[in-house]
């Protein structure tokens, strides 16, 4: 049986031993006793509450498994000698050390050119306070146990379904007060109901919502930090709160995974998390029956106004044991509270050291609240009702998705790529930021026992890390300085990708004047329409203005406005090949799984791509790129990947999506007082009426059936009235030319399809009635919709399409990897007494590879891309025969020459 080494008891089992060791557990961290240095001794004051004695001792607890396996946990906290009080611990102020041009909304990896960031330490007068309830920690099991409250529980507690569905549309589009009190009044007058099913105000049925009692929703407030006689309350939910709502998802955890994916006799696969060497690791070191919950958090900073003037700093968090399929979704991710600012006067009172100190202690002590259960529940595990039956997890914090100024934040790092090292994973100086070929084992990663040593010393300053008590130090299976993974929206799409655009615009502006930069932009006003592909009309505006959504279309197409922009074949030759490494580079990123030899390639893709733009654009970088991003990039994405699995697992791009819906939103909402109040209100009603919605789309079916056509016919005619349509086509003002030459080639296409497909005779096909109707778009088996209108919002949509051969076709074509393409001109629907069912056609012109005679097949690619040409063929193909929907673009300054852009695919 269990024991506790500290009081020598003896348990029953495992939970109880838990229990018990709760008792011993305290929140702060101790083991950063650091012996102050001398020269701050004078300067700093402990202050420990006479409430209650606390004293200062290692605990070592053995666990025994029904296997024999042994498992021993040792660490230091506090012994409670009164189990009844609260305890009040006022820590010591530590050494900060400031940087000059460094506040606390500023962290930046943003090139600049003022010194070195690095000042003399200085000193600071503030104490914080922390409350630690020790009986927090025996309400675990009771409150946490059982068995979840489920979306069917909350419904029952509406006074009907009218009235919860209502309630569900008016807090999902966020509808003013005025409005939908004024539809409440329109249904009751009209609907001859004399129950009035709905709320007599929208105010009341929030009110309702707000009262319902659903425990893990709630939220908690806290008084946690003390700053020139302010409090500064945090309403928070713990991680423990944020576990029980996403169990309470039954969608999200169907496929709910339990254990590591075991050793095949194939290559090992890099996939999800549970593929991941730290899944691994700690999947071996607990005993027989645990399970690993693995506990993801994401930071980052928001603006909650374009104005720019207010902002928040949402924590979210979700569960590594979800498949990342559902992982991405929305509501897999769950807000545990806004970091509370620290208030101030004045830009100067921010920028001091004072404040920003303050600052740091304020962020450290919000997540230390938030984590505070895994405390005590990452040493001795807790039973969670999942998928119907009761399962022992230990939840371990396991990895940190956030920005670069979060990420130092994390780990209490300088956040200015002035300081003297400035990465938070490593220990690399900051003017060998741009050598990528430094050796891996020259490459100190940090730890933080080796950080508390330095710390101890009185030396932050040598290795840019502030001195503080951090809330992520002493996490088992833990180093907050490695699991803050290099995110690809921000270190790829917001940062490298940026400097790479901003950097050739430059180069382009210095070698031939503004004049290139205005072709460039012409050119992104041409690219031909595509769905979800945002084209600029008004060229870049502002590069730093644009959206991670914005770059990520540039990258798309930049390698096509680039070819044959400029007059130094060489030059020119360089910076496509620069977009197209790039592009290979971003693709590996985006690969849902890899094997080692895929992680080969992909770093060796990340090297090539480097070595080509420190080549080309050192010389625009006032830092010469010496750029955190780029050395992170570069050294520490493919180790994150064996760590934690694909990189699609901790990008923050699917989060950033809730900034909208839990700050933008709620905060627009508000009256402006008590902002977090209202707004986290706001957020616990849309959870509620989420899971509300789950239960009531279940009784939905969610599977859209399209007709494979329009049902709206713009044009109605016959084979033998096609020259009349022509005629009064022709006497139409400014209409697109490819509709014209549609209707021109469809008489004949109609008897060549009718002869050789159907098999009529030429006096069958005179004879008959042929009725041809034209539509605007249809539909393609993978509800894909193509379009051949002259009209689509005021331009022509004729879209261009890909066609799959057989393989017994293959060999009389050349093909494009067994693909033709073809633009639709017209689609069709033809009806005749003739036909045993209507047919749906497409009439589309062809495309052939451009060059002729070409012995080697890559002089018809440009990187990648067919090049193509339109060639006079014009026929009518079964609707069902059309593939996919592609991307073509002309080659700008000449005619008939087109690219294949398949880069759009990857995307």
């Amino acid at each position: 049986m269990p024991n506790c080494t500290y009081c020598n008891k003896v348990f029953n089992d495992r939970q109880a031993l838990g229990n018990h060791i709760r008792t011993h557990l305290d929140d702060s961290d101790e083991d950063l006793d650091l012996s102050l240095p001398n020269k701050l001794s004078s300067n700093t004051t402990t202050y420990i509450s006479t409430e209650t004695n606390v004293t200062y001792k290692k605990v070592h607890v053995e666990q025994k498994t029904n296997d024999s396996r042994r498992e021993e946990t040792t660490f230091i906290n506090d012994e409670i000698i009164n189990n009844n009080e609260n305890i009040n611990i006022y820590f010591p102020i530590e050494s900060q050390s400031e940087e000059d041009d460094n506040a606390e909304v500023n962290l930046s990896d943003d090139e600049s050119m003022t010194e070195s960031s690095d000042e003399d330490s200085v000193i600071s007068n503030l104490s914080y306070e922390t409350n630690v309830d020790i009986n927090e920690y025996n309400e675990y099991d009771a409150l946490y146990s059982g068995v979840l409250n489920g979306p069917e529980d909350i419904y029952q507690e509406f006074p009907s379904k009218e009235y919860a569905e209502f309630m569900h549309i008016i807090t999902k589009f966020h509808v003013q007060d005025s409005l939908a009190n004024a539809f409440i009044k329109f249904f009751n007058k009209y609907s001859n109901r004399k129950d009035k099913p709905l709320s007599s105000t929208s105010q009341v049925g929030r009110t309702f919502i707000e009262n319902l009692q659903v425990l893990n929703l709630d939220w908690r407030r806290e008084i946690i930090f003390r700053y020139k006689g302010i409090e500064y309350e945090f309403e928070y939910r713990t991680v423990l709160d944020g576990i029980h709502q996403i169990l309470m998802n039954k969608d999200i955890i169907k496929d709910f995974i339990f254990e590591s994916v075991k050793d095949t006799p194939n290559e090992r696969q890099y996939t999800d998390m549970y593929d991941s060497d730290w899944w691994r690791d700690v999947e071996k070191n607990l005993p027989i029956g645990v399970y690993v919950m693995p506990i993801i958090l994401y930071a980052d900073a928001t603006l909650c106004d374009h104005l720019g003037k207010t902002s928040r700093h949402p924590v979210f968090m979700i569960l590594g044991n979800i498949p990342l399929a559902c992982r991405n979704k929305v509501d897999a991710k769950i807000l545990l509270g806004y970091i509370p600012n620290l208030e101030y006067c004045s830009t100067s009172k921010k920028k001091s050291a004072q404040h920003c100190s303050a600052s740091r202690e304020l962020f450290h002590h919000a997540l230390a609240t938030i984590l505070r259960p895994l405390r005590v529940l990452s040493y001795t595990g807790i039973h969670l009702y999942v998928n119907k039956s009761f399962k022992w997890f230990y939840p371990f914090l396991a990895l940190i998705i956030s920005d670069w100024p979060e990420a130092c934040a994390m780990g209490a790092i300088y956040g200015s790529s002035n300081s003297s090292h400035p990465c938070h994973f490593c220990l690399v100086d900051r003017n060998t930021l741009n050598n990528i070929h430094i050796k891996k084992e020259d490459i100190i990663i940090r730890n933080e026992h080796d950080t508390k040593n330095v710390l101890r010393q009185g030396n932050s300053k040598q290795i840019s890390t502030y001195y503080i008590r951090n809330a992520l130090w002493k996490w088992p299976y833990f180093n907050v300085y490695t699991m803050c993974v290099p995110d690809r929206m921000h270190h790829a799409n917001l940062g490298l990708f940026q400097y790479q655009l901003r950097f050739t615009v430059e180069l382009l502006n210095l070698k031939y004047g503004s004049s290139s930069i205005k072709i460039l932009e012409e050119r992104l006003s041409q690219i031909p329409r595509y769905p979800n592909l945002k084209i600029f009309k008004s060229g870049f505006e502002r590069l730093n203005r644009l959206t991670a959504s914005e770059y990520h279309d540039l990258m798309k197409v930049m390698l096509f406005i680039l070819d044959d922009l400029i007059l130094d074949k060489n030059l020119n030759k360089n910076l496509c090949d620069l977009f197209s490494l790039w592009i290979d580079m971003y693709i590996w990123s985006r690969k849902q799984g890899y094997t080692k030899s895929d992680l080969y390639e992909f770093e060796n893709s990340i090297i090539v791509w480097s070595d080509l733009f420190i080549k080309l654009m050192s010389k625009f970088s006032p830092s010469n790129l010496n750029l955190p991003k780029l050395h992170s990039w570069r050294f520490h994405l493919i180790p994150s990947i064996y760590q934690f699995g694909t990189v699609s697992g901790f990008t923050s791009e699917t989060y950033e999506l809730l900034h909208k819906t839990n700050v933008k939103q709620p905060y627009c909402m508000t009256n402006k007082h008590q902002i977090n109040k209202q707004m986290q209100a706001i957020v616990r009603r849309q959870n509620i009426m989420t899971l509300i919605q789950k239960l009531q789309s279940r009784s939905y079916n969610t599977n859209i059936h399209h007709e494979k056509i329009s049902k709206k016919f713009i044009k109605q005619l016959t084979q033998h009235t096609i020259d009349q349509v022509i005629d009064q086509l022709k006497n139409t003002q400014n209409l697109n030319n490819l509709w014209i030459n549609g209707f021109e080639k469809l008489k004949s296409c109609i008897y060549d399809y009718f002869q050789d497909i159907e098999e009529w005779s030429i006096q069958d096909i005179e004879n008959e009635t042929i009725k041809i109707n034209v539509c605007e778009f249809a539909y393609l088996d993978n509800n894909v919709i193509i379009r051949a209108t002259p009209n689509y919002y005021g331009q022509a949509s004729f879209s261009d399409v890909c066609i799959e051969m057989d393989e017994s076709e293959q060999g009389d074509y050349l093909t494009d990897n067994g693909l033709c393409y073809v633009k639709v001109l017209l689609i069709i629907q033809v009806i005749s007494a003739k036909l045993k069912e209507s047919l749906e056609l497409v009439l589309v012109y062809w495309y052939d590879f451009a060059y002729e005679n070409v012995t080697n097949i890559q002089d018809h690619y440009f990187y990648k891309c067919a090049i193509l040409k339109h060639v006079d063929h014009y026929t009518l193909i079964p609707l069902t025969s059309i593939t996919n929907r592609v991307h073509i673009i002309p080659k700008f300054d000449t005619s008939n020459i087109f690219y294949v852009n398949k880069y759009i695919e990857y995307y």
